[in-house]
């Protein structure tokens, strides 16, 4: 494909397409070489592996499988992802084998620059100290139960010391106002009990007994993720 705007343009026009339609991105890289050369970074500025197809497409980006990221990172410089990928959801894949803790350190490597990380049942203790590494990540969330098992007051690990967005999956609310008074630059905090096996309604109950004890100091925001009754959070009001 010849010039036909100025090559500045071109690019601005074409990052604009691949930023509005990121799903089409694949499509514009195969119009000339030197498009896939401006949009490919956009493509896996937000990788997303879930085994839910539906909520990929409703959120209108691309597809990832395992196998299809193993290609695009051996296939591409060291740097590449480091500079490009911003965002991480990691849940089961859309389709291949599970998300297995090799894979997921192998992630952690190559995108070292990520600010963000949600995993979704994937993480194990071994992927701790590569998760700890990142040095650029900011909003985290995971399932502390299973992925940190083993490590006493997990919330005062190394790993949490510069998140300032953080939510948990059926974290026990036992010592949460001590752990949390801990994380020195906390400032929006979601609890999700979805899968614990207290009653929604009680565990959210606990949390507000707790959490207005705690002394975050920067913390702005509590948020609870509830798919039923929500307990009763006036004490929540307390918390200065």
């Amino acid at each position: 494909m010849d010039h036909i705007l100025p090559a500045e343009l071109e690019c601005r026009i074409f990052a604009i397409a691949a930023s509005t339609w990121p799903t089409r991105i694949p499509d514009l890289m195969r119009v000339a070489q030197r498009v896939k050369v401006w949009i490919e970074p956009l493509l896996y500025r937000i990788i997303f592996l879930y085994h839910r197809p539906a909520v990929v497409d409703d959120l209108k980006l691309p597809k990832f499988s395992v196998d299809i990221l193993r290609r695009a990172i051996s296939q591409h410089p060291p740097d590449f992802f480091k500079n490009t990928t911003q965002h991480l959801f990691l849940g089961h894949p859309t389709s291949g084998p599970l998300l297995s803790s090799e894979f997921l350190d192998t992630l952690f490597t190559v995108c070292s620059n990520v600010t963000s990380v949600f995993l979704l049942w994937t993480l194990q203790p071994a992927n701790i100290p590569a998760l700890a590494s990142l040095p650029s990540l900011r909003r985290l969330a995971l399932d502390i139960k299973v992925g940190m098992s083993g490590i006493p007051d997990p919330l005062i690990h190394r790993l949490f010391r510069n998140i300032t967005h953080l939510e948990v999956l059926d974290f026990p609310v036992e010592h949460a106002a001590l752990s949390l008074s801990q994380l020195p630059n906390l400032t929006h905090f979601a609890f999700n009990p979805s899968r614990s096996g207290t009653p929604e309604s009680d565990t959210t109950t606990l949390w507000c007994s707790v959490l207005p004890s705690c002394a975050c100091v920067h913390l702005k925001c509590i948020v609870f993720l509830s798919m039923g009754a929500t307990g009763d959070l006036s004490r929540v009001s307390a918390l200065k």
